[in-house]
C-alpha cells in the first residue's frame, strides 16, 4: 500500500450505510478508517453526516463526493490507518490542497476516524437491527466516543471539537399484494437501499419473487399477519388487485406508526375504499394517511414506471418525515 497512487486506487462502491462494511473488516482482522464529512460550505455532493469506510488493504464502501476526490481520500485514509491517527481535513473550496476540487465548487471537512471502538461500533448495529436509533457523540478533539439515547440535543450544548451522528433503523418498505408491479418496486427498492418485506396471496408472485433473490411471505389470507405492528421508519404499499380484502390490510396499518401508507388502485377505487373504511368507524383524518392512487402523477404506463413513481412518493414522505433530521449536528 505503501506506493499506491491515485491511478491506482479503484473508487469506492457506493452505499449510504458502512458500518456494516466496517463490522465485516474488523471480524476479518483489518483496521478499518471511517471518513464523515463534520462540515460543508457551498452545495456539498453528499450531505453532512455521510461517510466512506476503508480498510487497511484498501477495500472500500461509501462516497463522500460525487467521485472526484474518492481515490485521494482512500490514500489520505490508508496513511491515517498506518500511522493511526486521527484528525479533520478540509478538501475543495479553503483547502490546502490546491491539486483536489470540487466541480460544485464548495468545501466540505471530513474527520478521519481510525480509533472506533468496537464495543461502540457492535452496539450501534445491535441497535439498529432492532430497530432502535441512536447518536454517536464524537469529540473530535480527544477522539473519544459515547453513545446517546434517541434524544435531541441543541448544537449550542456542544462544546467545541463535539460532533453527533445520528444512527437511524434502515427505511423499510413492508409490500403486500401481487404482480409485476410488486416486482418491480422490489428490485427499485433493493438498489435503493431500503429493506424490503413482502407479503403475497400469490403462488406466481412467490415464485418469481423467490427466483430473483427475495425473501416473500406467503398468506393464505391478510387477516393472518399483524399489520399494526409497522414501526415510524417503515412504509407500506398494498400492491394488490383485489381490493375487496385490502381493509384487513389497511384498518391495523392506520393504527401502526407507519409513516407512509399507500394503495393501488384508481381515483374511483380509493373513492370507495375511503367509503368502505368509513363504514367500519374510522375517522377522516385516519383515513386521509391513505395515498391512493398510490405514487406521484408521472403519467405511468408499465409496471416498472409505475413503480418508479411509488418509490419517488416513499422517499419523499421518507426524507420530510423520518429522515428529517437525521443529519448530524
Amino acid at each position: 500500500m505503501e506506493n499506491l497512487t491515485i491511478q491506482e486506487v479503484a473508487p469506492p462502491a457506493y452505499t449510504d450505510f458502512v458500518l456494516p462494511f466496517w463490522q465485516a473488516a474488523r471480524n476479518d482482522g483489518q483496521r478499518c478508517a471511517i471518513l464523515t464529512i463534520i462540515g460543508s460550505t457551498g452545495s456539498s455532493p453528499r450531505p453532512v453526516g455521510s461517510q466512506l469506510a476503508v480498510r487497511e488493504d484498501g477495500l472500500t464502501a461509501g462516497l463522500l463526493s460525487g467521485g472526484c476526490i474518492e481515490s485521494a481520500l482512500v490514500l489520505d485514509a490508508l496513511r491515517a490507518i498506518r500511522t493511526r491517527t486521527n484528525y479533520i481535513e478540509r478538501y475543495g473550496a479553503g483547502s490546502r490542497f490546491i491539486d483536489l476540487r470540487l466541480p460544485c465548487g464548495s468545501g466540505i471537512d471530513i474527520y478521519f476516524d481510525t480509533a472506533m471502538p468496537d464495543a461502540i461500533g457492535n452496539d450501534i448495529l445491535d441497535r439498529l437491527a432492532a430497530r432502535q436509533p441512536v447518536n454517536l457523540l464524537i469529540d473530535t478533539i480527544n477522539h473519544q466516543h459515547r453513545l446517546m439515547d434517541d434524544t435531541t440535543q441543541h448544537p449550542s450544548q456542544l462544546i467545541a471539537g463535539q460532533y453527533i451522528r445520528n444512527y437511524l433503523p434502515m427505511c423499510k418498505l413492508v409490500i403486500a399484494g401481487s404482480g409485476q408491479i410488486l416486482v418491480s418496486l422490489a428490485e427499485l427498492c433493493r438498489a435503493s437501499e431500503i429493506e424490503v418485506e413482502i407479503a403475497t396471496t400469490d403462488r406466481q408472485t412467490l415464485k418469481i419473487l423467490q427466483a430473483t433473490g427475495f425473501d416473500c411471505q406467503w398468506m393464505p389470507r391478510w387477516s393472518s399477519h399483524d399489520w399494526s405492528a409497522l414501526d415510524r421508519w417503515t412504509a407500506l404499499a398494498i400492491l394488490t388487485h383485489d381490493h375487496d380484502d385490502e381493509a384487513d390490510i389497511l384498518a391495523p396499518a392506520l393504527a401502526s406508526n407507519a409513516f407512509y401508507i399507500g394503495a393501488l388502485g384508481s381515483r374511483k377505487t380509493q373513492t370507495n375504499r375511503v367509503k368502505s373504511l368509513q363504514a367500519m368507524g374510522l375517522s377522516e383524518t385516519t383515513i386521509t394517511r391513505i395515498k391512493g392512487p398510490i405514487g406521484i402523477p408521472i403519467g405511468a404506463a408499465t409496471p416498472p414506471e409505475i413503480a418508479v413513481s411509488v418509490l419517488a412518493e416513499l422517499i419523499s414522505h421518507w426524507r420530510q418525515g423520518p429522515a428529517r433530521n437525521r443529519i448530524s449536528l
